[in-house]
């Protein structure tokens, strides 16, 4: 998850958060998901079913049949837009058509075109979206 990716944005070096209740908004609501049951795609496993650009963008996906969770993190210092290509074929789905994405932090839909899903990123900031199948 791209805040936990730069820890320094929300530590000050001796585990003091500085917006506990931001960290606590934003991990509650990716511990909603069943995670535990999920499989996971990382941004640094080849041919992992997940295609983004450009190559500033990081990112993680949880996915099961039915829904996912896919977490983008622009680690560049410029706003991006970010496309994310989902393979159902390399994630073992048998996803068809394209999927319904929503930011989960903010509940808007987010573009989706057949299995590209585009948004744009601030600068070193993320986006956590619902994906469903």
């Amino acid at each position: 998850m791209g805040l936990l990716m730069i820890h320094d944005s929300h530590l000050d070096g001796f585990g003091h958060c500085y917006h506990p209740a931001l960290i606590e908004r934003i991990l509650g609501a990716r511990l909603a998901y069943p995670l535990d049951k999920m499989k996971v795609a990382y941004y640094w496993e080849p041919d992992s079913g997940v295609a983004v650009s450009p190559n500033s963008v990081k990112s993680v996906l949880h996915y099961d049949q039915e829904q996912a969770l896919l977490i983008l993190f622009n680690w560049s210092d410029d706003t991006i837009l970010a496309e994310a290509v989902l393979d159902p074929a390399l994630l073992g789905l048998s996803a068809g058509g394209s999927p319904r994405v929503r930011d989960v932090l903010t509940g808007e839909p987010v573009e989706a075109r057949g299995h590209v899903v585009a948004t744009e990123l601030l600068p070193r900031d993320f986006r956590m979206l619902d994906v469903r199948w």
